[in-house]
């Protein structure tokens, strides 16, 4: 999405409102995306992933059958 200043650089002759309607949703947009990595990194799991642990496991019973 284009920032407003690009979009008048473009059309130098916008209206003053689509100016800032587009101020107006950049902002919208900044808000959201750091809210969605805001949550992201809250909802990252603290403990081993499920794939790790079956890995771990894995390695440990090729461990048992080689020796």
């Amino acid at each position: 999405m284009r920032t407003a200043s690009e979009y008048l650089q473009k059309r130098p002759h916008a209206r003053p409102s689509t100016i800032a309607h587009r101020e107006k949703v950049a902002a919208t947009v900044e808000q959201l995306q750091r809210e969605i990595a805001a949550k992201g990194m809250a909802s990252r799991p603290r403990s081993e992933t499920t794939v790790r642990k079956m890995m771990r496991g894995i390695a440990a019973l090729m461990g048992r059958t080689r020796g």
